[in-house]
């Protein structure tokens, strides 16, 4: 999965557990969604006396802007995405680089009807840090609108979408580079039947936060992400005359680990505003 939607995911899970307060510890620079970066902040725009928009520094790092959301009581944090307006790829392909994909935004629920949409922008500092921390990242308040009601899409609506996907492209992919993406696949679909099962990032969401179905969905979304550069399965194709089948399944896996990623995160969100 794109470090990016990692950390977009795990700012709004633990974002959540702190609003709820949950003891979260130290996410920055500690948590794996962290690990390469040199600096995590926000910034905010702010009229000037001659109406120009200045940007200001909001939060130096994830703490201090969970902090800053206790303070000003936001009500909870969704997860959203959307399309790139005429990409010169598809979105599938284009995840493979920085920058590339479909564009996520962080929602903060505010008291007064209102929301704020948090993006975020990845670039590189130090090439040479001895630590690899080289990204220096930045979530800037891009958007201030009226709160939208969630969307009725049940988890369960969700998961049964994703598993149709993950079948069709598990199929499909006994024919696609030695099946070599077989087992990813595989594991995907035991990760939604049962919530327990282990995933290669165990900390995105702290424990507690999300109901089993949303970190079953979490945990599957991980193993069959395989949208990537080099060696992923954009790196590849189809036996000659199974192109078609080869975008299709592509297009509906991407689409679908998209929606189960947002359904998921946000479902912590939708239980505490039930509760409130």
């Amino acid at each position: 999965m794109q470090g990016s939607i990692e950390q977009m995911i795990s700012l709004t899970c633990f974002g959540n557990a702190a609003l709820r307060g949950i003891p979260i510890g130290k996410f920055f620079p500690n948590h794996s969604s962290c690990k390469f970066c040199e600096s995590v902040t926000f910034t905010a725009g702010r009229k000037k006396r001659n109406g120009s928009i200045e940007s200001f520094n909001f939060a130096d790092s994830p703490d201090q802007w969970f902090e800053n959301l206790i303070k000003r009581k936001i009500r909870t944090l969704r997860l959203h995405w959307q399309p790139r307006e005429n990409p010169p790829l598809p979105d599938h392909i284009s995840a493979g680089f920085v920058g590339g994909g479909r564009v996520w935004k962080i929602e903060a629920v505010r008291k007064d009807g209102s929301s704020e949409f948090w993006l975020e922008k990845w670039v590189i500092g130090n090439r040479e840090d001895a630590d690899r921390r080289i990204w220096r990242v930045t979530y800037g308040l891009r958007e201030v609108a009226k709160t939208q009601a969630v969307q009725d899409v049940s988890l369960d609506a969700v998961i049964q979408n994703l598993r149709k996907a993950l079948k069709e492209i598990k199929d499909a992919s006994a024919l696609y580079a030695n099946g070599a993406f077989v087992e990813l696949f595989d594991r995907g679909l035991n990760a939604l039947d049962n919530p327990s099962a282990d995933a290669p990032r165990g900390n995105l969401f702290p424990p507690g936060v999300l109901p089993s179905e949303a970190e079953a969905l979490l945990k599957a979304a991980q193993y069959a992400w395989v949208f990537g550069g080099m060696g992923s399965w954009n790196d590849g194709g189809f036996p000659k005359g199974l192109e078609v089948e080869y975008e299709r399944v592509s297009t509906q896996l991407y689409d679908a680990l998209n929606e189960a990623i947002a359904k998921a995160v946000s479902s912590s969100e939708i239980i505490e505003m039930e509760m409130s």
